[in-house]
């Protein structure tokens, strides 16, 4: 997710990964003390003071756009009159709708050497196979391709559904100056079409006052969300929304990224939001934390029933939820907005296929730096959908609400930099819950051009496919431990660190579809 204390401390390396530069994407709170490269690192946070207020974006506040597009030929670029949050009137520029398309292709490899050492294995213009991976660092890694088909996407893009007439919006501090670039190099390296990717800036772009690890690690953030939203919505437009102030454990940044959502609802920017942060509940039991709670559960409420679905991840850190200066706390803790019933919870997984390349199965993502976030809330009891899960989990949950909700791999995503070493483009192996709920966020955007109309809040609907067992791939296997917590254990049906399990998209889709229009 995107980079709060918590995310960028999770960009640690997995038991296996070692020596490799692997992000551990962390899905929470401050900008965590850790890096994408893998690399433990302490950053210094902004204190009050050297951050802007907490704004709403408004007609006179400069909205600087990169409205460049990561295809081969820039798009048409046209201005679409809309209302701001103030509600006054601004222009923003949108690119033209992308035609549906064909179903990517799966990547040519070029032929070549095994690479001998992570280091060669990152540095070169070429994407690492699973084999090389498991060879060189001691685990899988994988592409668009492989993802796509073991949560069989694929024939969902051989009949046009591919995002086409769809928006997700990223919400991120800090975003990325080379996103464009980086994209255009990933898509062309996994053999997907060209990408419909903009940043906008509502908050303003005045980042001096801020460490240059915490913009490197949501740079390495804003990639991921998009990248992997574009492998399995291809055609589906991308808008990456960017505040000048860095989310961290509490309150900190929570201000600029509601401002920013509420713009998004306001400018009809997209049907899917895709939240790659949280923070601990346990953080947010002041009087501020439940000011700012309430306002954004006022905006989860008024956005799903206009039709947008939030998706967030669940966390990096089991069951445990984390301190105020970004260390992992001792005692449980649900993330938020995780917990939050209209919101979408993502848990993670570790995905093994088939020789075949066919989905084989899931465990719960779980190493020693990252497992995949679950947790009771103390704020919000058990909506009704939750009421129907089985006696056994209904005493874990103790009448309140439980996340997470579903799941998807959470290890091994391959991403790409349009820069390397030698100037030339370059992947990266990353891991951890903000991995996962991209991915999501391109399903359910294939689900809405399905439904032909935004989906809002799709967790009654999720649940309800789920009790049917019907469109998931159940992950029995493994826990969520995490130091020394025990964790919650994967079991049959829903559980707590991997909600019902990864998506049967070709199932899934157009069940969500014909929920969604009455069926």
């Amino acid at each position: 997710m995107p980079i709060t204390r918590r995310s960028i401390r999770n960009y640690l390396l997995l038991p296996g990964l070692l020596a490799l530069a692997v992000s551990v994407v962390a899905c929470s709170g401050p900008a965590r003390n850790q890096t994408h490269t893998g690399i433990a690192a302490s950053f210094t946070t902004p204190t009050a003071s050297a951050r802007p207020p907490a704004a709403t974006p408004t007609a006179a506040t400069a909205v600087p756009t990169f409205t460049e597009s990561a295809r081969t030929t820039p798009p048409a670029i046209v201005s679409t009159p809309s209302t701001a949050v103030a509600g006054r009137p601004a222009t923003i520029s949108t690119p033209a709708p992308v035609q549906p398309r064909s179903a990517p292709a799966t990547p040519r490899q070029p032929a070549h050497s095994p690479a001998a050492s992570e280091h060669e294995l990152l540095g070169r213009d070429i994407v690492p196979t699973s084999e090389e991976c498991v060879a060189t660092v001691g685990a899988a890694c994988f592409t668009p391709a492989q993802v796509r088909g073991a949560y069989n996407v694929d024939p969902l893009l051989q009949k046009g559904l591919d995002g086409a007439g769809q928006s997700v919006v990223i919400v991120v501090s800090f975003g990325s100056p080379t996103l464009v670039k980086d994209v255009a190099a990933f898509s062309k390296a996994m053999g997907l079409p060209d990408a419909d990717v903009q940043q906008l800036y509502p908050l303003g772009t005045d980042f001096k006052e801020i460490d240059f690890g915490d913009t490197d690690g949501w740079a390495s953030e804003t990639t991921l969300d998009a990248e992997w939203i574009h492998a399995m919505a291809p055609a589906a437009r991308i808008v990456v929304l960017v505040s000048p102030v860095s989310e961290t454990e509490g309150v900190d940044g929570m201000p600029e990224f509601l401002a920013l959502e509420r713009y998004a609802l306001a400018n009809h920017l997209g049907t899917v939001i895709s939240q790659s942060w949280d923070t601990s509940e346990d953080l947010l039991d002041d009087a501020d934390g439940a000011a700012l709670r309430a306002d954004f559960e006022a905006f989860y409420r008024q956005a799903t029933a206009q039709g947008v679905t939030i998706v967030t991840a669940s966390g990096d850190h089991g069951p445990l939820g984390d301190t105020r200066s970004g260390d992992v706390s001792r005692v449980r803790a649900a993330d938020w907005p995780a917990s939050v019933p209209q919101v979408t919870s993502v848990g993670g997984t570790i995905l093994t296929l088939n020789p075949d390349g066919s989905y084989g199965s899931e465990r719960v993502l779980q190493a020693e730096t990252v497992a995949s976030g679950s947790g009771v809330s103390r704020f919000y009891e058990q909506p009704t959908w939750q009421t129907q899960l089985p006696a056994a989990i209904q005493k874990v949950l103790r009448g309140m609400r439980g996340e997470a909700d579903v799941s998807a791999i959470g290890e091994g995503l391959i991403v790409y930099y349009a820069a390397g070493p030698d100037e030339g483009p370059h992947p990266r192996i990353v891991a951890g819950t903000s991995a996962s709920a991209p991915i999501w966020a391109g399903i359910l955007a294939l689900a809405g051009q399905a439904a032909g109309k935004g989906l809002g809040n799709v967790n009654p609907a999720l649940y309800a496919i789920g009790a049917a067992g019907r469109c998931f791939h159940d992950v029995t296997q493994g826990d969520n431990r995490f130091r020394a917590d025990p964790g919650e254990p994967a079991m049959p049906g829903w559980d707590l660190p991997t909600g019902w399990g990864s998506p049967d998209a070709a199932c899934l889709v157009p069940a969500l579809a014909r929920i969604a229009n009455g069926g």
